[in-house]
């Protein structure tokens, strides 16, 4: 596998525990040795940062817990305040999303760093635009793809319908996790036989499940770099970003 710029780090849906499989990636990557960002392209659902504008709660949590020195615009280029798919809250705002300045930007941002963790919103099919979606923009991105799956029922389609959407436009996906399940949620029978048989179906290998860790200020660094070591295979990724070389 051949190193990139970059990994796409995107979800079978929204709420699956992508931002903290991010957050543990950039903190392995970064006490790797890796130079290594963190990108979220459009953000909704944001929240005002003095001197900054609107910014999404993603870009804010992991720049804390990574100590990263970009700004957050540089982080998060566009947010909007509904927290809603980006072609809606656009509406509701009165904002139109120019996806020609969001790739001209975004080139710039993934210059800033060796190797860049970028976050998608929601799920692949999201809308952008009145016609484009979130998968357009990755395709043009062209980064590989990590998907971050439900641990539970339902989670073979999910993950088999999004693995085939990237593979359908020309992405190369390098693996998928599980992130939770939530300790509030009753056993589930279908969680030991999942990761086979959506490797069977997929021919993408499993990359571990991080075990739910909750998205807040109580987040600590040192845990998620723990638990992201001992439940999640870096190999994959560590060889994308040159083991930190480079």
């Amino acid at each position: 596998m051949n190193s990139a710029k970059g990994i796409f780090v995107t979800g079978t849906d929204t709420d699956v525990g992508k931002t903290v499989v991010a957050a543990g990636l950039v903190l392995a990557l970064k006490a790797a040795g890796v130079d290594v960002g963190y990108l979220k392209p459009l953000g909704t659902g944001g929240v005002e940062e003095e001197g900054v504008g609107l910014v999404n709660p993603d870009a804010i949590l992991i720049k804390r817990l990574a100590g990263l020195d970009d700004s957050l615009r540089q982080m998060n280029p566009v947010c909007l305040r509904q927290p809603l798919c980006p072609l809606v809250a656009g509406r509701l705002e009165g904002v139109h999303i120019s996806v020609a300045l969001v790739r001209a930007q975004l080139r710039q941002i993934l210059d800033l760093h060796r190797f860049t963790v970028v976050e998608g919103v929601g799920g692949v099919m999201v809308p952008l635009t009145a016609r484009l979606i979130l998968l357009d923009l990755m395709v043009d991105m062209d980064l590989p793809v990590m998907v971050v799956a439900r641990p539970g029922l339902g989670t073979i389609n999910h993950t088999l319908l999004t693995i085939g959407a990237l593979r359908d436009r020309g992405l190369k996906v390098v693996g998928f996790c599980f992130s939770g399940p939530h300790p509030s949620l009753p056993p589930d029978p279908a969680i030991p036989h999942n990761p086979e048989l959506i490797t069977d179906f997929s021919g993408v290998p499993f990359l571990g499940a991080l075990p739910w860790q909750e998205q807040n200020e109580n987040l600590n660094a040192d845990e998620l770099l723990a638990s992201v070591r001992e439940h999640l295979d870096l190999g994959p990724l560590l060889t994308l970003a040159g083991n930190g070389r480079g």
